[in-house]
């Protein structure tokens, strides 16, 4: 993930700090999320099949999962 590009991105659409912090620890947890259990480095690696499997995987979990998707919608 380019961190610092997203973050850059985020400002420019005058997000707010507490906005920032939460879509780019998102967006950071579901690229943990792609190497643990896709076997993929990067958010860009990844396609509609990881993210709807990543979908059922956090509900299953317990996860608010639209936060994350709104995360990786604006990434």
């Amino acid at each position: 993930m380019n961190k610092k590009g997203f973050i850059e991105f985020l400002e420019k659409k005058k997000k707010s700090e507490k906005t920032i912090k939460n879509y780019t620890d998102f967006a950071q947890q579901y690229e943990t999320y792609l190497l643990e259990h896709k076997n993929r480095e990067k958010i860009e690696q990844a396609g509609k099949k990881e993210l709807h499997d990543f979908e059922k995987w956090g509900k299953k979990n317990n996860l608010k999962i639209n936060r994350y998707l709104w995360s990786i919608k604006e990434y």
